[in-house]
């Protein structure tokens, strides 16, 4: 038996003469996916702050965010629900492109509901009249 094995140049970006800053460039994170977060703590003044990575892969990291980088110039605070980019600039995460969550439009995810609608009453007659008190029979004791 034996077959051909798939190898192969490694894949990734070509790599080209050494960059010009003293840095490496931003690289991004989680293959550019939006990730979900929440602002933990944000400055107006000092215009940053940081947010918390609610997304399953990564919970619990705090990333900074700086004003620039939020679109819309919006402004942040704290418990405001995010969606941003990850990259990593001067070898740390940071969050870029972050925008609100709630004015993107996407429909909520459907919440169990336990008022499904208003409640249909059987049709048709119950199971018979109610019996009122006091007229059934009274049982006769049996003999002692």
């Amino acid at each position: 038996g034996g077959g051909y094995g798939h190898g192969g140049p490694p894949r990734g970006p070509p790599r080209g003469g050494p960059p010009p800053h003293q840095h490496e460039p931003d690289e991004m994170l989680c293959d550019g996916r939006r990730l979900q977060g929440m602002v933990t703590w944000f400055d107006v003044g000092k215009k940053y702050g940081f947010i918390a990575n609610q997304s399953a892969d990564r919970t619990g990291e705090d990333y900074f965010v700086h004003a620039a980088d939020v679109l819309n110039k919006e402004t942040l605070g704290p418990g405001d629900l995010v969606e941003f980019n990850l990259i990593r600039h001067r070898g740390r995460p940071k969050a870029t492109k972050v925008s609100k969550r709630g004015d993107i439009g996407h429909a909520p995810a459907p919440a169990a509901d336990e008022h499904a609608g208003p409640f249909i009453a059987p049709e048709g007659p119950l199971a018979g009249p109610p019996a009122a008190p006091g007229e059934q029979p009274a049982a006769p004791e049996p003999p002692g």
